[in-house]
């Protein structure tokens, strides 16, 4: 972590240490962010979401659509909604819930992480904190789910 600090005080300070402190850090989050890394912070969320109390929409939804999108102000539940379908209706050795803002997204693209999973047997893959998402990456997504 404190590479990441200097990383951040540097590129400030003296762009000629960027890059240098930029492979640094894409050499951390490939060894430490994988795909087991992944299953295990999903793990982590499922355990602390509770379930006793559901929003509205949950029986609203239609949860067998191939894509689904939730888009709403922050805070008003679109996390734990999903989450609380994961932890209660999907099997938790073919889903995967990841957020989009982790370090392991700065060396690997979504499309990638797709792929992968699916080769793994991944059939429902859950993508939290997409707010200025790459059109290509999204178009990508949306024919594949077609």
């Amino acid at each position: 972590m404190q590479n990441l600090l200097i990383f951040a005080l540097l590129t400030v300070q003296n762009k000629v240490f960027c890059a240098l402190f930029t492979i640094q850090i894409r050499i951390f989050a490939e060894n430490i962010y994988n795909m087991e890394k992944l299953q295990a912070n999903f793990d982590a969320m499922l355990r602390s979401t509770p379930t006793v109390f559901h929003r509205y929409m949950f029986d609203r939804i239609n949860w067998h659509n191939r894509m689904l999108g939730l888009v709403g102000p922050r805070g008003v539940g679109k996390t734990t909604l999903m989450l609380q379908y994961a932890k209660e209706k999907l099997n938790r050795n073919t889903t995967l819930f990841v957020n989009a803002d982790d370090l392991y997204f700065s060396i690997h693209h979504l499309t990638d992480l797709a792929d992968e999973f699916a080769k793994r047997g991944g059939t429902h893959l859950i993508i939290d904190e997409i707010h200025y998402p790459n059109k290509n990456e999204i178009q990508t997504f949306r024919h594949s789910a077609l």
